[in-house]
């Protein structure tokens, strides 16, 4: 008996090793056709090692889901689906053998049907949803987001109607709530996520209407009014088209009680904009400046001030523009309107026809760095250089007058030296 077991024991320790012997033969013939581009040709071999050495690495799944991918991609009809059901089954084999790599399987599984437009409503959503409770923070892709929200709209919308309006609404609130932060910690795909919450208010806009906002946080707001994190979110919501609701102005004046930062201070100044507290939303949006960490969000804040609440106060609105500046040279409309500020209120500040020319020169030259940073705006510049280019001081101005190399000093609220050419 003992030699039997002996026997035994050698013999699965001697297929152990020729199984792994096997598997690194494959996986070197796998790769190499991987780097070669033959795609369907490394299916065969990894799926050996796939099939014999299921815990070799986290890199055999993720090269699988690049194989069986692309050999989805090149399928139709049945053949598709079953190669996008093994495409399911290698998630729910890696996240068996490595479930600490797989920890968004659920979010995973959704994306693969979404992306191979596979109509299994209920599944992507059952999945949606979990990984939306499970962990929201941790998703980025912008289909995700859609997707649930219309799925989850579309529960909203049946006959029997498995979804409230005020569940809707919450998933709402959730979903732009995140947009926003990942949109602020991935500058780079900004774009795609305001478009993502465009998609997301055209699905809910017949729902989201500031009577039904209204009447659902008035509820939530007694339960809420400590909870920072939904008092953002929730005034979040409401600032586009309710931010004139009385609530507004109550949950903004709580969130700020609470936690002074850029964000609680941007609500109080826009709740005062509304009520025409004009001294107030400036105060408060300076304040919101001030307190804000982000250089890019501390420069839209100072343009909305110089544009909106200052606009009418050429000196305060060129202050903060030029902050703005500062903290975001490459936004070529600061550019533009300082430029035009100059244009508008050129009457406050001239006194003889040659300060009248430098003006406009320097109006020139300011609105053409808003082309230096950002090249799409040339039509603008163009324009505005045609319009205003006329009355500037020109270069056989500038040799008539033997001014080449000259400081012209421009005081009023300008207060600008201007070195010649």
């Amino acid at each position: 008996m003992k030699k039997i077991l002996f026997f035994l024991a050698f013999f699965s320790f001697f297929l152990a090793n020729a199984q792994k012997e096997d598997c690194a033969t494959y996986v070197t013939e796998y790769k190499g056709l991987l780097n070669e581009g033959r795609i369907n040709e490394a299916y065969l071999p990894w799926i050996s090692v796939k099939k014999n050495c299921p815990k070799l690495n986290e890199e055999l799944y993720l090269d699988g889901f690049k194989i069986l991918q692309y050999k989805a991609d090149n399928l139709y009809g049945e053949e598709k689906e079953k190669m996008i059901d093994e495409i399911l089954s290698l998630h729910d084999a890696f996240f068996k053998n490595f479930p600490e790599k797989n920890q968004q399987i659920e979010l995973d599984k959704a994306l693969v049907l979404i992306k191979n437009s596979v109509e299994n409503k209920n599944k992507i959503y059952n999945w949606l949803e979990i990984a939306f409770s499970k962990y929201p923070e941790k998703i980025i892709d912008v289909q995700a987001f859609i997707n649930y929200f219309r799925l989850s709209y579309e529960k909203f919308s049946e006959a029997e109607k498995t979804l409230t309006s005020d569940k809707l609404i919450e998933r709402y609130i959730l979903l732009n709530g995140l947009l926003d932060k990942i949109s602020v910690s991935n500058p780079e795909k900004e774009q795609d996520y305001s478009a993502a919450q465009r998609a997301i208010n055209g699905i809910a806009n017949n729902v989201m209407t500031c009577e039904n906002l209204d009447s659902y946080f008035t509820k939530e707001f007694s339960k809420n009014n400590e909870n920072i994190d939904w008092l953002s979110s929730s005034l979040n919501t409401l600032q586009n088209k309710c931010s004139d609701l009385s609530l507004f102005k109550a949950m903004a004046s709580k969130y700020y009680s609470l936690s002074e930062n850029n964000i609680s201070a941007k609500y109080i100044a826009i709740a005062s904009l509304k009520e025409r507290n004009f001294d107030n939303a400036k105060k408060y949006y300076v304040k919101s400046a001030e307190l804000e960490s982000n250089p890019v969000e501390k420069a839209k804040t100072y343009y909305t001030l110089a544009t909106s609440l200052y606009s009418n106060e050429p000196q305060k609105s060129k202050e903060y523009l030029e902050k703005s500046i500062d903290f975001n040279p490459q936004n070529g409309r600061t550019y533009l309107y300082l430029a035009q500020l100059y244009v508008n209120n050129i009457s406050e500040c001239y006194k003889t026809d040659f300060d009248k020319k430098i003006i406009y020169y320097l109006a020139i030259k300011t609105a053409q760095k808003a082309q230096e940073v950002e090249p799409i705006l040339k039509s603008y510049v163009s324009r505005f250089n045609a319009e205003n280019g006329k009355y500037a001081l020109t270069d056989n101005d500038i040799k008539d007058g033997k001014l080449s190399g000259k400081s012209i000093k421009l005081g009023c609220w300008i207060n600008e030296t201007i070195v010649l050419p």
